[in-house]
């Protein structure tokens, strides 16, 4: 008998589009991605209001918003600090 075959799990990237306002960021969620629907902001956000927002709200993991603020300004960190994130 041969071996059985090799099943592969790749997990979906989420498709957060983050893009930078003066200190702030705006983002959208694009099904199927942050529970099936569309969301946005309404309005640019500080850095850890946003991420809140959408770990809790729209159910994104942390690094995947993380890595999104990254590739759109890699010192979003130092710009707007994270001083109101919580655990």
């Amino acid at each position: 008998m041969g071996a059985p075959p090799l099943i592969v799990l790749r997990k979906q990237p989420v498709a957060i589009n983050v893009k930078r306002v003066g200190n702030l960021f705006a983002a959208t969620v694009t099904p199927p991605h942050g529970r099936g629907s569309f969301w946005s902001t309404s309005e640019p956000l500080e850095a850890w209001v946003l991420i809140q927002k959408l770990r809790d709200e729209v159910g994104c993991h942390t690094t995947d918003i993380t890595d999104a603020l990254y590739d759109e300004d890699p010192f979003w960190s130092n710009r707007s600090g994270t001083a109101g994130l919580k655990d």
